[in-house]
């Protein structure tokens, strides 16, 4: 009989482990200020792995801060902005999961130094390979022998491209209703991109409206979709779009094994409080979260338990956020 009690507890213990939500939909998130940054950083964007807190600044001289994540006030390495072997100088976080993962964490830096970071080295960087042909461009991600990414200032009507030195660019074609509501101006196409290796997709969340597309690692749509009945469109003028007037949708994307996060702003100038719209990687909606102030960038534990994130202060400066799932 004890033998059948405990094997009941073992197996209700798993099971409400595996139901186990990792964030409670609808819910209001409210953030911890870890540390405060003066007007001589601005962060721009953030990346966690192996216990550790990547920082990209695009005003200091400290362009790369690693801090521990338990311990976000002093930095436990640091790389300068410049031209040496050991400097970075305009670094972009190489933003994909992985299907053979590798130590630290990769930036594609000046659009052609593919260099690998891994605090837990003597060396703190090294190079891994140069690639020709690329400039301008964000959200790198990188499969087999592909690149996957986003023109910085989009000049054509397409969401992003893949690239290898081979055969250059391969553009990809947007969802149709995403093309109509977005009126054949390139510079709308703005989005943020992440990619997972391992789940074979591409996630796509546009800028100036309110629209994210599945995409499989050739390139076709699997879902897409607007995430609210009323349509946000862009406030069209002849040579483009009106960005001051615009309302600005999907900001940021950030992927861990589970999730794909896709941060929402619903502004035309950044006043709201943000949101966090949460799909697994086949599109399924695991809910919305609401965030307590309006932030600029962020990232998300491995584990999915806790989110670093950059806003404005009212000092002046950034506030470095936590927020607890």
């Amino acid at each position: 009989m004890r033998l059948f009690y405990f094997i009941s507890y073992f197996l209700l213990s798993v099971c409400i482990s595996s139901c186990r939500q990792d964030f409670v939909d609808g819910k209001t998130y409210t953030s911890t200020i870890v540390n405060h940054l003066g007007d001589e950083s601005y962060i721009h964007a953030l990346k966690i792995k192996n216990g550790y807190s990547f920082f990209l600044d695009d005003k200091n001289d400290s362009i790369l801060r690693i801090y521990r994540n338990e311990q976000l006030r002093c930095p436990v390495g640091y790389l300068l902005k410049g031209t040496g072997e050991k400097d970075l100088k305009k670094p972009s976080f190489c933003k994909e999961i992985a299907e053979v993962p590798y130590k630290g964490i990769r930036v594609l830096d000046n659009d052609s130094y593919l260099k690998s970071i891994d605090p837990d080295t003597d060396s703190l960087i090294s190079s891994v390979r140069i690639i020709n042909g690329l400039w301008n461009n964000t959200d790198y991600n990188f499969i087999s022998d592909e690149i996957c990414a986003l023109p910085f200032s989009p000049h054509k009507n397409y969401p992003f491209f893949f690239y290898n030195e081979t055969n250059g660019y391969y553009w990809v074609d947007p969802d149709k209703d995403v093309a109509k509501s977005l009126q054949r101006k390139p510079v709308a196409y703005s989005a943020c991109l992440v990619l997972n290796e391992k789940k074979k997709r591409i996630v796509v969340a546009y800028r100036y409206t309110n629209h994210i597309s599945f995409y499989n690692l050739d390139g076709i749509v699997e879902k897409t979709f607007f995430t609210d009945k009323k349509i946000v469109v862009p406030v069209a003028v002849h040579d483009g779009i009106d960005i001051e007037a615009t309302r600005k949708c999907f900001i940021e994307t950030y992927g861990t094994e589970k999730y794909v996060y896709c941060l929402y702003d619903g502004s035309t100038d950044f006043s709201n409080n943000s949101r966090l719209y949460i799909y697994t990687w086949d599109g399924k909606s695991q809910g919305t979260i609401s965030l307590d102030r309006n932030i600029r960038t962020f990232a998300v534990s491995e584990d999915d338990s806790f989110i670093i994130a950059i806003s404005r202060s009212k000092q002046g400066g950034q506030d470095i956020l936590k927020y607890r799932m």
